[in-house]
């Protein structure tokens, strides 16, 4: 799976443990799956696809596992196991939904380490 146009930043959050909230570049949340031990090569995280589509109809959202990304630009590929769903040879406007959290090695981990003022805790 290919999503093209991808921005600079990931936007994370939580609700639980705790309420969590911040971004960190998608070049880092890319490296989350290089640690052989703890990160997500070990324990990938699922993920929901929602499409937007303004021109037709919308395809349904399709929930996946994330596996082996690789980051080329603004072009990030996954190889995926499609758990729900299916999904589009091709299609426009989508919305990654990353269920990442609780795992050792998250982007709320990764971010607090990194620079304890892009976390922002709301109660």
């Amino acid at each position: 799976m290919t999503l093209h146009g991808l921005t600079d930043s990931t936007v994370y959050f939580a609700d639980r443990p705790r309420r969590e909230v911040g971004h960190i570049p998608s070049h880092r949340f890319v490296e989350l799956w290089e640690d052989d031990e703890t990160g997500f090569s070990i324990d990938p995280p699922n993920a929901v696809l929602s499409f937007l589509d303004d021109d037709g109809p919308t395809p349904d959202d399709a929930v996946v596992v994330l596996r082996a990304p690789r980051l080329d630009g603004h072009e990030l590929t996954y190889t995926v196991d499609v758990l729900e769903g299916t999904l589009p040879k091709r299609t426009g406007p989508c919305a990654l939904f990353i269920d990442a959290f609780g795992r050792a090695y998250s982007p709320v981990s990764v971010a607090a380490v990194q620079r304890p003022s892009a976390r922002q805790n709301r109660g």
